[in-house]
């Protein structure tokens, strides 16, 4: 049996049931097979790439997550801006007072009123208030909410990156799952035929029962690796409509089928070297604006045992009457004016103030320390991928040469066979072998592909994001 799927099942059915049996067993995988092939061969939904990465570009779940954390950090941004703008209130009383004296004084507002034993007042002032000098952390607060949503920014720039290459990531799985599925449907069938001829032999008398049961078992071996093929090309299926968050699209099985012919060649990279071009990845961006938000925010911190200077102005309004509190409205008149500046120099004990401090300091080296690992982080993965790139490339010169070797030993059988020499049984062996070779190839060529997009996804993801919307059409 040539390799690929084994199934541990084939093996006891065989040792189970006597050879008289074996067509029932035969006939009932093969009624299984027929079912899969027949759900196969229905009207599918073929997806092109362009498609999968135009649903990408209008937002993934992951995405929509991002933009809002961005229209939060935006909300902070305005609310430090809010900070330098000046404060204003409006007060409003009306009031009634009772002297029990019979006689004497009230203060209303900024003023001494001579009242009766009882009367009505109304009192409104409208004050202002201006930070003059809060020890900065106005402008601290401000600047790290600026570096928050520019960190916020810079993360969905790598999560957009993140999401293309994936979609294409698990579009090449369902592309080299699909190659596999059609190689195993081939081969089921030329197994199929050698069971065929075998049969024939045996009936005839030229094989012995041994060679029926060894065709039979792997052209069972052929139908359960067809079976676990379209099983997997399901499940790739459904992760990609997950993925895009769309599980309702494709058949009304929700599978989908991918368009080979869709996808791109990455472009040659030459002297890709990752410590520099790293500097630029999104995902280092927003770290370091992750350590200029945390050194604001320390700032803030530090600003909150420093004295505070105030610009204030109050402008009050007063009204008496004996009788009614409309008639102490309509009595108010202009009471006093009040501007001024204010100094608060808070004296301690400082004890939150210190604990903001402490915590302030250890989120700034944490940011700091995490800035480090992600930036070793990138440049092993794109050592990694580059690895993976060249172990890619060679192995599909290895493959290549054993397609060829296959094609030949196929076509030299096919040449003796003109002839009269060689048997039709190994002439369909040799074929099913070259069938899996070609798929084989086919598959470690997507592998290549898909090898070439993620150096470049991880090395320069900016130039990944306008290669792979170029060569499809964005």
């Amino acid at each position: 049996m040539t390799q690929g799927i084994k199934p541990r099942f084939t093996a006891l059915l065989l040792a189970f049931f006597p050879l008289y049996s074996a067509p029932a067993v035969a006939s009932a995988i093969s009624a299984s097979a027929n079912t899969t092939l027949q759900a196969q061969v229905q009207p599918a939904h073929r997806i092109a790439l362009q498609e999968v990465l135009d649903k990408v570009a209008s937002s993934t779940p992951a995405m929509l997550k991002q933009q809002e954390l961005i229209i939060q950090a935006e909300s902070r941004k305005s609310q430090a801006r809010g900070a330098f703008l000046p404060q204003l209130d409006l007060s409003l009383q009306t009031l009634r007072s009772q002297n029990y004296s019979g006689s004497g004084s009230t203060i209303v507002g900024g003023s001494v009123i001579d009242a009766s034993e009882s009367f009505y007042n109304s009192y409104a002032a409208l004050s202002a208030e201006l930070s003059l000098f809060n020890g900065g952390q106005h402008q601290a607060s401000f600047r790290a909410a600026t570096s928050d949503l520019a960190a916020n920014e810079a993360e969905l720039d790598a999560i957009v990156v993140n999401e293309f290459l994936q979609a294409l990531k698990l579009y090449v799985d369902l592309a080299s799952a699909e190659v596999f599925t059609r190689s195993s449907r081939h081969r089921a069938a030329l197994f199929e035929k050698r069971l065929s001829l075998a049969k024939e032999g045996f009936k005839e008398g030229r094989l012995a029962k041994t060679v029926v049961q060894s065709a039979e078992a792997d052209w069972l071996d052929a139908q359960s690796e067809l079976l676990q093929g379209q099983m997997q090309q399901e499940h790739i299926s459904a992760r990609l409509l997950r993925h895009l968050g769309t599980p309702g699209i494709g058949t009304a099985r929700n599978t989908i089928y991918a368009d080979i012919g869709t996808i791109p060649t990455p472009p040659v990279m030459h002297l890709v070297q990752p410590k520099a071009h790293i500097a630029e990845h999104p995902s280092l961006k927003a770290a370091k604006n992750r350590i200029d938000s945390a050194h604001r925010q320390l700032d803030s911190a530090r600003g909150t045992i420093l004295p505070k200077v105030s610009l204030i102005a109050n402008y009050s309004f007063i009204g008496v009457d004996s009788q009614s509190a409309m008639n102490a409205i309509d009595d108010m008149g202009r009471d006093n004016f009040i501007i001024g500046l204010s100094l608060k120099q808070p004296l301690g004990p400082f004890t939150s103030e210190r604990a903001n401090i402490d915590s302030s300091q250890s989120a700034l080296r944490m940011a700091q320390l995490r800035y480090d690992e992600l930036q070793h982080e990138l440049i092993d993965l794109a050592q990694e991928a580059l690895s993976d790139l060249r172990a890619n490339r060679q192995e599909l010169e290895i493959i290549k040469n054993s397609e060829a070797s296959a094609r030949e030993a196929m076509e030299l059988h096919r040449a003796r066979a003109r002839h009269g020499f060689g048997s039709n049984m190994e002439a369909v062996e040799l074929e099913a072998e070259w069938v899996r070779r070609v798929a084989n190839q086919e598959r470690q060529e997507l592998a290549v592909k898909m090898s070439g997009w993620a150096v470049l996804a991880t090395v320069m993801p900016q130039h990944f994001l306008k290669m792979i919307k170029l060569n499809n059409g964005f």
